[in-house]
């Protein structure tokens, strides 16, 4: 038994005019990520050193 001819999507206005916009520019270069070290931010610290760490100068 021969399987089901396949159904047609629907005409986007967006897709064919993109398609329109790529064999005339042709296709956008390619992104490149940033390094997840970038967005990563140093965390402050939970607890602020209490006054004897401060005076004896065990701040981290």
């Amino acid at each position: 038994m021969p399987s089901k001819p396949r159904k047609p999507k629907p005409f986007r206005a967006t897709s064919a005019v993109k398609a329109a916009a790529r064999a005339v520019i042709g296709t956008p270069p390619s992104t490149r990520t940033e390094p997840a070290d970038k967005k990563r931010k140093t965390r402050s610290p939970k607890h602020k050193p209490t006054l004897g760490k401060l005076l004896s100068g065990e701040v981290e």
